[in-house]
């Protein structure tokens, strides 16, 4: 099975300057993301999977132009989680990708080539800005599961602050999903985004993979390989290298399970 994933789309139609680690690039969001979906539609991917934070504020005319401009170049079935910016704008965020056929993945898990794969809400935690996520169930009894997720599921909260760049922080039950996943023995890929940073790191039976964000450096468009022989990353930059470069991990990655542990 091959995935495409993209995360952290930030799209603002009209600009406001925002940035987080580098500046935002929103003026050129879109033909990066036509860059990306090409991409994806030549390597004939079964999935293009999107890790939330689709936007920026909570205009709805900002998610219309996104998923429109996702589903319309048709070049696989489609899937997302919502991020902590789509909190913005509610009910509006499932109603938008119900009309543009894409699918929730943390309301509709399902199994695609043998895998199963199911998603992490965000919703809102105790105070602000805290949040919490929601772990959907995962159907049937697949020897691997693929869980997405706009907050990493392992924290990078170290690696990255190591680095001297800003940390957008976890989820405040992070600890109770990790247990919850790594409670059911099978080998486990966790998809994340948020941090706006590519990453890899393991836990036990998780291998988490976490993707840099398209509106700013890395600009990243990732394709996730799943076959008997293990897991592969293959990330493409589709803007130039930045300073700082919130890389951590090789644009090709693989990795493999021994029935112990992901090495």
């Amino acid at each position: 099975m091959r995935i495409g994933v993209l995360s952290d789309l930030h799209c603002e139609l009209e600009p406001t300057g925002s940035r987080w680690i580098n500046v935002f690039e929103p003026e050129r969001l879109d033909e990066r993301l036509d860059a990306a979906l090409a991409w994806f539609g030549e390597a004939q991917v079964d999935l293009i999977l999107v890790l939330g934070d689709i936007v920026q504020f909570a205009n709805p005319g900002d998610l219309e132009h996104a998923f429109g401009r996702l589903a319309a170049a048709d070049a696989a079935p489609l899937a997302t989680v919502n991020g902590n910016h789509d909190l913005r704008l509610g009910e509006g965020f499932a109603v938008s990708a119900g009309r543009h056929g894409i699918r929730l993945l943390h309301e509709e898990p399902l199994v695609l080539a043998g895998v199963a794969l199911t998603g992490v809400a965000a919703a809102a935690g105790p105070a602000r800005p805290q949040y919490v996520g929601q772990l959907a169930d995962w159907a049937g009894e697949e020897p691997l599961v693929v869980v997405a997720s706009h907050f990493p599921v392992l924290s990078e909260a170290s690696k990255v602050a190591a680095a001297g760049l800003p940390y957008a922080g976890d989820l405040v039950n992070r600890a109770e999903v990790e247990a919850r996943l790594t409670d059911d023995p099978r080998p486990k890929v966790v998809l994340s985004g948020h941090i706006h940073a590519r990453c890899a790191t393991t836990a036990g039976s998780l291998l988490q993979l976490t993707v840099g964000a398209l509106i700013e450096p890395p600009f990243d468009a990732t394709i996730v390989d799943i076959d008997p022989e293990g897991i592969s990353r293959s990330a493409r930059r589709l803007g130039p290298v930045a300073e700082p470069d919130p890389v951590f991990a090789a644009d090709e990655e693989r990795w493999r399970w021994d029935g112990h542990a992901w090495t």
